[in-house]
């Protein structure tokens, strides 16, 4: 399915869409290194880095691409639960 679009929506897809099941976290290199020579039931797999420029950026056969990701927007966004 994600042959018949075009290479931008095919990444927002495979990317962004649906539901993912993993715990993702921040972590600093030095932390990492000692985290991952403990023994761990789970796999760690690094998936990007935090830096201080804005915006989402992946990158594919050696090419910087922006990625605009609309995840799930629940319907509660925009409601106070405490009154004013």
């Amino acid at each position: 399915a994600l042959k018949a679009l075009d290479q931008q929506q095919a990444w927002q897809y495979a990317l962004a869409g649906g539901d993912d099941y993993e715990l993702c976290f921040t972590i600093s290199p030095q932390n990492f290194k000692q985290l991952s020579q403990q023994q761990l039931d789970v796999p760690l797999t690094i998936i990007g880095e935090i830096t201080q420029q804005t915006g989402l950026l992946f990158e594919y056969m050696g090419k910087i691409h922006p990625l605009h990701v609309h995840g799930y927007q629940s319907e509660y966004q925009n409601v106070s639960f405490f009154p004013t």
